[in-house]
């Protein structure tokens, strides 16, 4: 703490962001009230991606995989006062599997408490059921917050910060929890404000309206630098811009060549010109924020535009005048699909057609909806889609995996490709039941992810915020679970 205590007591931190508040149970807003650091769940994520112990203290796993047991932490507290018991929390959940969410897309037989601990019985082994239970649709809540059809009627949780008031739907107002099982924050009173605009949320930066503002557009990042009382922070975001590839393709029907291909992007140039960001650059689908399923070892080379064209003409094409492959009177042409709901994907098509041209492809773009690439993939007429995937929905992006790799490829992932060391992998990491083995089979199906690239990552998208510089501690959440303000504190 600061030298001057009692000003920290007394200020309230304002946090800004775009989304509106929709309600105050959690299947509606959750993703607000965990970011906020109000409602918690059984297993959390550390800062460098790991699963860590949260309401559960500890967690474990019968030999076939379909019995879990979650030990619940002794001595929390709601923000009611009331005690944490495996039975109310074993109530919370299946309140909580009876509404959309994450826990209704595992394989959950029935929810029950048991001794010290609430114990998950499932239909077939589910490896990422600890990482699920950590999704804010799956927060516990204490019995006073339910009417008796199991509506929320308070939102009574367990997190560092308690609500005071509701003004629906764009703030909430906020203080720490004196009773929090962990640390309790030294920022004492906050408020969360929803405001829609990006050029509102940086004026309010700007005249000291607001301490922290989240999610503001690259330019704006850049003109907030200038001001001395503001700072800036970026990371990148498990949401990932991938080209899609139809692998039976000619000039993209074998390993080879798709990482030549790979390898004749710019990505640096992408990232700064389009993303505004040069840490967006992704040579690999999975950033650092998802631990293990990120490899460390892998470089980012500078493009070398040759070895595509090599490769081809080896394969009797040659370059006519306008510098295209050619062969038997055809041009080496694609035709990539992308859509315009994220306004960048259109740009960096364009920047990918133009880095192409230098590998003697000519690429055609096709901007219509997003419909359009599974559309494509499933009649089997896409050649290349554009497309961003979002891995980060929990800390395991195991079930996206299993979506877009499956051995009959994915609507969002693989077109016309398996591997069968691949999907053993999966099928195995289904049934792992200890980290080191889920670690090594991780490994393999990343390895071999970048080793055939049936899609090509090219960046990633990045998270953001201006922070007032007299906040001490700041860090940004690459998962986007946690806006982290029970770890800061005044500079005075």
């Amino acid at each position: 703490m600061g030298s001057q205590p009692a000003l920290s007591h007394q200020r309230t931190l304002v946090a800004v962001a775009p989304w509106e508040i929709k309600g105050i149970d959690p299947a509606k807003s959750g993703i607000i009230f965990q970011r906020m650091e109000i409602v918690e769940t059984l297993t959390s994520v550390d800062h460098d991606g790991n699963l860590i112990p949260c309401l559960a203290e500890s967690w474990s796993t019968s030999e076939d995989g379909l019995t879990w047991t979650f030990a619940i932490r002794k001595g929390a507290r709601y923000h009611d006062k009331s005690k944490v018991t495996p039975q109310n929390v074993a109530d919370s959940l299946n309140i909580s599997l009876g509404k959309p969410g994450m826990l209704r897309k595992m394989p959950i037989k029935s929810i029950r408490a048991e001794g010290d601990n609430v114990i998950f019985e499932l239909s077939e082994a589910c490896a990422m059921l600890a990482s699920g239970v950590a999704h804010y649709t799956a927060c516990i809540l204490a019995p006073a917050a339910y009417d008796n059809n199991g509506d929320v009627i308070r939102l009574i949780a367990t997190g560092p910060f308690e609500v005071t008031r509701f003004e629906l739907p764009q703030k909430i107002k906020l203080r720490a929890f004196r009773d929090y099982w962990g640390s309790v924050s030294q920022i004492r009173t906050a408020e969360y404000l929803a405001v829609a605009r990006n050029e509102t949320r940086a004026l309010m930066a700007q005249s000291g309206d607001a301490d922290i503002i989240f999610t503001l557009d690259p330019v704006t990042l850049q003109r907030l630098k200038r001001f001395h009382r503001i700072r800036v922070s970026t990371t990148p975001l498990p949401r990932t811009i991938v080209i899609k590839m139809n692998c039976t393709h000619t000039g993209m029907n074998t390993p080879e060549l798709r990482k030549a291909l790979s390898k004749g992007f710019d990505r640096k140039g992408i990232a700064l010109t389009v993303m505004r960001e040069e840490q967006s650059a992704a040579q690999q689908l999975f950033p650092p924020a998802l631990g293990i399923w990120h490899l460390d070892s892998l470089e980012q080379p500078d493009p070398t535009v040759g070895s595509y064209k090599s490769l081809m003409m080896k394969q009797g094409w040659k370059e006519n005048s306008e510098g295209y492959l050619e062969k038997d009177g055809s041009l080496l042409e694609f035709t990539m699909t992308t859509y315009s709901d994220r306004p960048e994907l259109p740009v960096c098509a364009t920047a990918l057609q133009d880095q192409m041209r230098k590998m003697g492809i000519k690429l055609n773009i096709a901007v219509s909806n997003s419909s359009a690439i599974p559309q494509g993939h499933n009649e089997g007429t896409l050649e290349m889609g554009l497309m961003a995937r979002n891995y980060g929905l929990i800390s395991d992006p195991l079930g996206s995996i299993l979506m877009d790799y499956a051995p009959e490829g994915g609507d969002w992932g693989a077109m016309n490709w398996n591997s069968p060391v691949m999907q053993k992998s999966l099928a195995a990491i289904q049934k792992t039941t200890t980290p080191e083995k889920y670690a090594e089979h991780v490994k393999t199906v990343c390895t071999i992810l970048h080793d055939e690239m049936p899609t090509i990552p090219v960046v990633s998208y990045v998270h953001s915020a201006a922070y007032a510089n007299d906040i001490v501690g700041f860090s940004l959440d690459s998962l986007e679970r946690s806006y982290r303000i029970s770890e800061m504190r005044w500079d005075h």
